[in-house]
C-alpha cells in the first residue's frame, strides 16, 4: 500500500545478467548508476527481513544517510565563509581590504549564521538518531530542509565574492557548489522535506481537525 507502506519488502540481489547497470557522472564529479531488473526470479531466501515490513528499517538507515550528508554540507558550508573571510582580508580595493565594507561584512556574517543554524540542527537530529526519539522523522526534515536551502546560498554567496574565479576548477569555491546542490537533491530536496517536516508535526493537528468536521 502506498499511503501506509505496507507491502514494501527487501531482497538481496546478485549483480548478474538480469541486472542491467548504467553508469552516469553527477555534476559534481561523482559516479551513480541506475540499475534496472529484467526478468529477475529470486529464491524466498533472498528476502531479507520480515516480507511486507521493510519501510521503518529502509527509512532509519536513509535518516542516518541523511544526517551523514548533512555533516558532509555543514563541513562545505564552514570551509566556505572561512575562506571566503580569508579571501577579503588579502583582496584590495579602492587601497583597502575589501572584507572592511560594511555591506560585504554582512553578507558574511549571514554566511556564517545560516552555517550555525544548520549545525544546531545536525546536533539536534544527531541526537535524535542516537537517541531513537519519536521526533526522529521532524528532525531530520528540518535540517535537510535547512541544510539545502542554506547550503547553496552560502555557497553562492562565496561565488559571488570571489567573482569569477570562484567557479573555476583550480579553486574549492565552484566545486563546493556543486557538491552542496547534490546534497540537497540527494534523499529528497529541501521542499519535499519541508512538507515531510509540516506532515509528521501537524498530523495528529489534522486527525483532531478532520474527527471535528
Amino acid at each position: 500500500d502506498v499511503e501506509d507502506g505496507s507491502g514494501i519488502s527487501l531482497f538481496v540481489v546478485t549483480l548478474d545478467d538480469s541486472v542491467k547497470k548504467t553508469r552516469i557522472r553527477l555534476m559534481d564529479g561523482r559516479h551513480a548508476m541506475n540499475i534496472a531488473l529484467e526478468g529477475l526470479q529470486l529464491p524466498a531466501r533472498a528476502l531479507l527481513g520480515e516480507a511486507g515490513n521493510a519501510l521503518s528499517l529502509m527509512q532509519a538507515v536513509v535518516d542516518e544517510a541523511i544526517v551523514a550528508l548533512c555533516a558532509e554540507a555543514v563541513g562545505a558550508m564552514e570551509y566556505l565563509y572561512k575562506a571566503t573571510a580569508a579571501y577579503t582580508n588579502t583582496r584590495k580595493q579602492f587601497g583597502q581590504a575589501i572584507g572592511k565594507f560594511q555591506a560585504l561584512q554582512h553578507r558574511m556574517v549571514d554566511m556564517f549564521m545560516k552555517t550555525e543554524q544548520c549545525r544546531s540542527l545536525l546536533i539536534r537530529a544527531m541526537c535524535a538518531v542516537s537517541d531513537g526519539s519519536d521526533d526522529i522523522p521532524e528532525a531530520v526534515s528540518a535540517l535537510k530542509s535547512m541544510v539545502g536551502r542554506y547550503g547553496r546560498a552560502v555557497a553562492e554567496e562565496a561565488v559571488q565574492i570571489h567573482g569569477g574565479m570562484g567557479v573555476t576548477n583550480e579553486m574549492n569555491i565552484g566545486h563546493y557548489l556543486k557538491r552542496l546542490m547534490m546534497i540537497d537533491a540527494t534523499f529528497g530536496n529541501a521542499d519535499y522535506h519541508r512538507r515531510r517536516f509540516c506532515n509528521s508535526r501537524y498530523r495528529e493537528q489534522k486527525l483532531d481537525l478532520a474527527l471535528a468536521s
